[in-house]
């Protein structure tokens, strides 16, 4: 079982290192997540007094990363993406050749 009480020191030790570098968290911005198979409930973790809000997805660089680390959102999320720009590609392009449609896939998908 993990230790709560040890995540929060690290945390607080953080928060102290950057507020002695005058380099500010924006505690907005801060969330955490558990890798594990069990959910865990009841957490609450704080940053200047502050709850840091728990996630089960969160985007970074483009990459859907989820507490179960499976990539079935990332996959899902690029096929919607993929799949929009080739309809506003047939309804903008009504005739095109094998050739053309190969270059309008490659360069808009």
């Amino acid at each position: 079982m993990f230790r709560l009480q040890q995540f929060q020191t690290d945390i607080d030790r953080i928060v102290k290192w950057s507020d002695d570098w005058q380099l500010k968290f924006n505690e907005d911005k801060c969330k955490f997540m558990f890798f594990k198979n069990k959910t865990i409930n009841g957490i609450d973790l704080s940053m200047n007094n502050l709850s840091i809000p728990h996630t089960k997805i969160e985007k970074d660089h483009g990459i859907y990363l989820t507490d179960d680390l499976k990539w079935t959102h990332q996959a899902t999320q690029a096929a919607n993406k993929a799949n929009a720009v080739l309809g506003q590609l047939k309804q903008d392009f009504k005739f095109w050749s094998l050739k053309t449609f190969k270059q309008l896939l490659v360069s808009f998908v």
